[in-house]
């Protein structure tokens, strides 16, 4: 019962705030950097390793979602390729969370890893159209071999809405 009532005045208060006057379609491009494994260790020290990657992210934006397909690339210490759908929720003063799933092909070699992405960013709009954003995210993958990789990012960009 609580449950219901809590949910209808959440969509009440939803309802109540304005609409955009239009959706926004877009892309952004980014670069980052991270740890990989953060969980493993080597001795009494976790082994860490850097990450390096480049993504492209087409986009739809209605309100303060934003429903987005990051294309990634790993650059370093693996080639990855791998698509990180997911969904942004917009903040007051343009910070985001963020939350994906991420569907990779390990080395090409067939080997598919899934994770589960969390993330905060923030974008700074230089133009009506055009940004730049900051983005730092943790990766959990769902289906780990031996224990529990957990990967963290850092990500810089830029947006551009059509």
């Amino acid at each position: 019962m609580t449950r219901s009532i809590l949910a209808a005045a959440a969509l009440a208060t939803l309802l109540a705030l304005p609409a955009p006057s239009r959706a926004d379609v877009g892309a952004s491009l980014s670069l980052g950097g991270g740890v990989l494994n953060l969980t493993e260790t080597n001795g009494d020290s976790p082994a860490l390793a850097f990450r390096a990657t480049a993504e492209l992210t087409p986009f739809f934006q209605a309100w303060i979602f934003r429903l987005e397909v990051g294309v990634e690339m790993e650059l370093v210490p693996n080639r990855v390729f791998a698509l990180r759908p997911g969904v942004k929720v917009f903040l007051p003063l343009t910070f985001y969370v963020l939350g994906a799933y991420g569907l990779g092909n390990l080395a090409g070699k067939g080997e598919l890893t899934h994770s589960l992405i969390l993330g905060l960013g923030k974008e700074f709009s230089i133009v009506d159209f055009f940004g730049i954003l900051l983005e730092a995210t943790g990766e959990v993958q769902l289906a780990p071999a031996a224990g529990t990789p957990i990967n963290l990012m850092g990500r810089a960009g830029v947006y551009l809405r059509f």
